[in-house]
C-alpha cells in the first residue's frame, strides 16, 4: 500500500468537525481550494469522495465515518506529542485563550483574573464570549472556546470540570431604603417589589424555587436581562433585587441577608478532555483556580 501524507488526515478530522470547507480552512489557516485538493488525494487513496455535498454541509460517507475515530486518535496523539515538547512559558507565551462566561461570571471572574494574569503572560489575550449551554460541549470539543465558567454542572464524558467558587445571595436596595433595618425579616422581603434578572422572557429561578419550597412567592415587579443594569433602576427607587454576593460587592447599593435559606451559586470551570495535555491550558486553570480561592477568602 502507498504511502499517506499525515496531513491528509488533519484536514479530513477537520472537515468532519466542521461539516464545512470553508470553516475547516480557517481552522487550519489554508486556503479552501487546498482542503479540496487534500480530500480529492485522500479519496483517491481509499476509492471514495469522503464527503458528499449537501446543501451546505459536508456529510461524511460510510468510509469517513469508518475511519474518523481511528483518524481523530491519531491526530490527538500527534497533536499531545507536539505540545509535550514544547515548554510553556508564561512570560513569552503569544496566544489567543477563549472562556465562555454569562454576565454574572464576567463581571465576577474576568476583573481579577485579568488582573492575575497580565503580569505572568503579558502577552496572553484572554476573549470573553457567552456560549449557550447547549452549545457549550460543541464549542469546547472544536477548539472555538478554550474554558467555560457556568453554574450548573455539565455531564458528558469528554469534559472535565471543577468547581472554583461558591457565592451566597443576598437582598440589594439602596441607600436610606426604608426596609433596612437591622431585623430584615420574611415579611419584609415579600412586602418588597423585586427585579427579576434572567435573560429568558417567562418563568422563574433560584430564588423563587426556594421559596416556593416555603410555599412563598415574591412579587416580581419587574424583568431584565442583565445585573449591570440592576444599580441604575434601584438607586431611585424602593425596588429591591436578589444576586450573588460577587454581583452585591461591586455595587453601591445595601446587602440584606436573606432571611430564608438558600443554595449558594455554584461555578464550574469546563475544558475539553484533549487539552489535559496542553501545558498552557494546564497553567491557565491553576491561575483561575487560585484566583477564585482569593474570592472566597474575600467573601
Amino acid at each position: 500500500m502507498h504511502k499517506v501524507d499525515l496531513n491528509l488526515f488533519v484536514v479530513l478530522e477537520a472537515v468532519y468537525r466542521e461539516r464545512n470547507l470553508t470553516r475547516a480552512a480557517e481552522q487550519l489557516h489554508v486556503t479552501q481550494p487546498a482542503i479540496s485538493n487534500s480530500l480529492k488525494r485522500l479519496g483517491r487513496h481509499f476509492d471514495d469522495p469522503l464527503f458528499v455535498r449537501q446543501s451546505n454541509e459536508m456529510v461524511p460517507t460510510q468510509v469517513t465515518k469508518r475511519i474518523i475515530e481511528s483518524v481523530r486518535l491519531g491526530v490527538d496523539s500527534l497533536t499531545s506529542a507536539v505540545e509535550q515538547s514544547l515548554q510553556f512559558d508564561p512570560a513569552n507565551a503569544i496566544q489567543d485563550v477563549m472562556l465562555s462566561m454569562n454576565d454574572v461570571a464576567e463581571l465576577s471572574f474576568l476583573p481579577p483574573v485579568l488582573k492575575h494574569i497580565r503580569p505572568l503572560a503579558p502577552q496572553l489575550k484572554l476573549h470573553s464570549v457567552d456560549v449557550a449551554r447547549k452549545e457549550m460541549v460543541r464549542e469546547l470539543a472544536l477548539g472555538r472556546i478554550d474554558f467555560a465558567i457556568d453554574p450548573p454542572i455539565v455531564s458528558h464524558p469528554d469534559i472535565e470540570h471543577s468547581l472554583i467558587h461558591s457565592s451566597e445571595y443576598v437582598c440589594l436596595v439602596r441607600p436610606g431604603h426604608p426596609i433596612i433595618s437591622n431585623d430584615f425579616g420574611l415579611d419584609d422581603y415579600l412586602s418588597l417589589e423585586h427585579v427579576h434578572i434572567s435573560k429568558r422572557p417567562m418563568g422563574t429561578g433560584h430564588v423563587d424555587h426556594a421559596l416556593n419550597r416555603l410555599g412563598l412567592k415574591r412579587n416580581i415587579a419587574h424583568r431584565i436581562q442583565h445585573h449591570t443594569i440592576a444599580q441604575s433602576l434601584l438607586i431611585d427607587s424602593d425596588l429591591a433585587v436578589t444576586v450573588p454576593t460577587d454581583i452585591a460587592r461591586q455595587t453601591e447599593l445595601v446587602s440584606l441577608p436573606l432571611p430564608f435559606a438558600i443554595e449558594p451559586q455554584q461555578w464550574h470551570l469546563y475544558w475539553h478532555k484533549n487539552q489535559q495535555a496542553s501545558e498552557m491550558h494546564a497553567w491557565l486553570r491553576q491561575q483561575i483556580v487560585s484566583v477564585c480561592e482569593k474570592l472566597a477568602l474575600s467573601d
